[in-house]
């Protein structure tokens, strides 16, 4: 049978990586599956280069934004395209009012804010049983009471060559080596932000394990990403750095670029993400980082990650 499914997706970057385990395991269920994400515009470039998902469709409405009427708005104008059931992967009461004004029949999601009655397939989270938000997000892949599918499924973004070699050529980056890119930024400042000292180590250990290190971001991060390229001895390339964004202004005032150069490059990060990826997937090296996690770390939560990815991940190649 034919199903059709909308996914209401996180706000930020790395939870939208953390979900496309669920979309595989929801195609893995429903051999014949139309599967769309109602995301943030910052990540539905992302969502797009998930070969997993059918449509991205943008979300208007800003961090924190109830926006009643216009929810509701929304969520009627999606209720011709009949979706059998919706994800809410959020967890706030916002989040879930799209679905129920879509008039969706099957509204499945954690109980969060008091959700009762916006969602009619509620579960509880267990969060010792389930540490990684990736997993937590394919548990809601399964029937109720049934467990998470373990291992989860890897990360692959769809890459295409041309793109990927324009994006590079814009930042003036090479794939010498395979890639991990980081996200140092944090939308709410350092109370939610890794310190940099961190993540400059971690820069450092990628290095010298042999990879390429890339710093991205929007244009707050900018200062934070020099700060790390300095504080790793250089074992790092900030894209949002002076030099990169010279390159992005000269494209736009020569005309080669059809937008604000800010614009260009957030636009252009998922292309970053695909050139890494991209990267990883062409070369036989994606397990040089994962022996890294077993030893020692620049922080607790990273240990407690690292142990938790063993067990979701065995196989050492599943870390891109």
């Amino acid at each position: 049978m034919k199903a059709s499914i909308l996914v209401i997706a996180p706000s930020w970057v790395g939870d939208a990586v953390l979900a496309q385990p669920l979309f595989k395991r929801l195609h893995e269920r429903h051999r014949e599956l139309t599967l769309d994400v109602l995301a943030p515009p910052w990540t539905c470039a992302l969502f797009a280069r998930m070969p997993e998902i059918h449509a991205a469709i943008e979300s208007p409405f800003g961090h924190g934004e109830l926006a009643l009427r216009r929810r509701y708005a929304l969520g009627r104008s999606l209720a011709p395209r009949r979706y059998s059931q919706a994800i809410v992967l959020p967890n706030s009461f916002k989040s879930a009012l799209i679905p129920f004004f879509a008039a969706i029949p099957r509204r499945t999601g954690f109980v969060g804010e008091a959700r009762w009655g916006l969602l009619n397939d509620a579960r509880r989270l267990e969060p010792q049983a389930l540490p990684l938000m990736a997993e937590r997000f394919a548990l809601l892949a399964e029937n109720a009471g049934d467990p998470v599918k373990r291992p989860l499924a890897a990360a692959r973004l769809s890459v295409d060559d041309a793109q990927r070699r324009a994006t590079l050529a814009k930042l003036g980056l090479a794939l010498r080596r395979p890639v991990a890119v980081l996200c140092p930024g944090a939308e709410y400042g350092p109370a939610k932000r890794w310190p940099p000292n961190y993540f400059a180590e971690l820069a450092r250990m990628l290095s010298l394990a042999g990879l390429d290190v890339w710093l991205a971001g929007s244009a707050n991060d900018a200062a934070i990403g020099d700060e790390i390229v300095s504080m790793s001895g250089n074992s790092c390339i900030n894209v949002r750095s002076a030099r990169c964004q010279q390159r992005f202004r000269s494209d736009a005032r020569c005309g080669c670029a059809r937008q604000t150069a800010d614009r260009d490059l957030w636009l252009e990060q998922p292309g970053i993400y695909a050139a890494a990826f991209g990267a990883c997937a062409h070369r036989q090296a994606r397990s040089a980082v994962q022996p890294m996690f077993r030893t020692r770390l620049p922080a607790r939560p990273f240990q407690l990650h690292a142990a938790a990815y063993a067990g979701a991940y065995p196989e050492t190649n599943r870390f891109f």
